[in-house]
């Protein structure tokens, strides 16, 4: 497996990283007809994570390091664009970064080696980046709550219009019988 080993290299494949046009991702993961439709929030916080987890993959590239669950999509919808993300591989790392999704679901010791890889992918990039990887958000939760909110204004409307269509029923009902009556 070939390594980016000196400092030239790694300053050249920041920029590299830096420079990669990723707008067809972006339009894919926030369009309306899509499987995601993210927020542009949540696509920008996906991903500066996911261009930074790919810094420190050029930083530390002896070591597994597990990216956040939104850089984690972001990186796979980079992947199906494969000739693109081939040629980015190459541009960035001369060689194709492979993605390996099991990663901590093969059993306890391997679940105890991807814990210990995330607790130093969390070191690493505060200290690289100075912020924690906890400021990129859990978008899953809080557009959950977005959607919960949205669903129960959606809810309270539809009962409204209900009752308006319930108590207008009402109405024509008295007036019919005080007509017949």
């Amino acid at each position: 497996m070939e390594t980016i080993s000196s400092r030239y290299d790694h300053e050249h494949a920041l920029r590299e990283i830096d420079a990669l046009d990723l707008e067809a991702i972006r339009f894919q993961l926030t369009h309306d007809r899509g499987d995601f439709r993210w927020s542009a929030e949540r696509v920008a916080s996906a991903e500066l994570g996911y261009r930074r987890y790919l810094k420190l993959r050029v930083l530390h590239p002896d070591v597994m390091i597990p990216p956040t669950r939104d850089a984690d999509q972001f990186w796979h919808n980079h992947i199906l664009d494969t000739r693109k993300y081939a040629e980015d591989c190459e541009r960035v790392f001369g060689h194709f970064l492979h993605h390996f999704p099991y990663f901590g679901v093969q059993g306890d010791e391997d679940a105890a080696q991807h814990a210990a890889a995330t607790d130093f992918m969390r070191e690493q990039y505060e200290r690289e980046f100075g912020e924690s990887v906890d400021r990129l958000g859990d978008w899953e939760q809080i557009e959950s709550v977005q959607r919960s909110e949205a669903q129960k204004a959606a809810w309270k409307a539809a009962r409204d219009i209900v009752a308006v269509a319930r108590n207008g029923q009402r109405a024509r009902r008295s007036t019919v019988a005080a007509f017949c009556g």
